[in-house]
């Protein structure tokens, strides 16, 4: 049984085919077997990686200091893999999110900003806190921690995740100042009955009105790229 060591657990995982990777995270009721279906398919293209999360399957670990974000990264860097495209079912779609995104520590990111003194030095800063997705995290909001406090059980999860890229908005706004009113995006994670639910409002919705073709541009740019972040983690 394949496993690595990561942050004091020990990981189960498996390959299969070859090219470019693209990692598969299970959801909260399960673990990597629910996979099987669309492995050989994948497998004929990429090099298709499953891992049971810690506590999951046939992973296992302490109950030490940890999170599922860091050891999906774990994984990765112990399977020597620089890039993937990571997909995911519920619980494995957020953690697709968590990894795909930036996590700078948000007030020294702000201090490095500011002690900038060209817009050289400042890019650096800015591309040293995103993630492969090309975006940085902000903040994150648990909704779903306030709409259903005083349950009992344990209720659906709801999150609001305010993502983006100042770079990016430094050129919507160079043409219409008022995009950095709705930079960075917000994307809403939502667990119903029917499913998890995920919200995002266009930012071309947003400057359409202004008809400013060259900011237009940038906005769809940055739609796609939001959308094709989303459409992984929600695989």
């Amino acid at each position: 049984m394949p496993t690595v060591e990561v942050n004091g657990a020990r990981l189960w995982y498996d390959e299969a085919g070859s090219g470019p990777a693209v990692l598969l995270l299970h959801g909260g009721l399960g673990d990597s077997g629910l996979w099987e279906p669309v492995v050989p398919l994948l497998a004929e293209r990429f090099r298709v990686i499953r891992t049971d999360l810690r506590f999951f399957g046939r992973s296992a670990g302490p109950a030490a200091p940890w999170s599922w974000p860091d050891d999906v990264v774990g994984v990765l860097d112990e399977l020597g893999v620089e890039r993937a495209a990571v997909a995911g079912l519920s619980l494995g779609g957020r953690l697709a999110l968590d990894v795909a995104v930036g996590h700078p520590e948000i007030q020294e990111f702000w201090k490095r900003v500011g002690a900038a003194k060209t817009k050289s030095e400042m890019e650096v800063v800015v591309q040293s806190a995103l993630g492969a997705s090309g975006f940085m995290e902000f903040a994150r909001f648990d909704h779903g921690g306030v709409v259903h406090k005083g349950e009992s059980g344990d209720y659906a999860k709801v999150f609001r995740f305010v993502i983006g890229n100042p770079l990016i908005m430094r050129e919507m706004v160079k043409h219409v100042p008022d995009a950095g009113s709705y930079a960075p995006v917000t994307i809403l994670i939502d667990e119903r009955r029917d499913g998890v639910h995920i919200s995002y409002d266009r930012m071309a919705s947003f400057l359409t009105p202004y008809q400013n073709e060259a900011a237009l541009k940038v906005a769809k740019d940055l739609d796609a790229k939001v959308e094709a972040l989303l459409a992984s983690a929600a695989a």
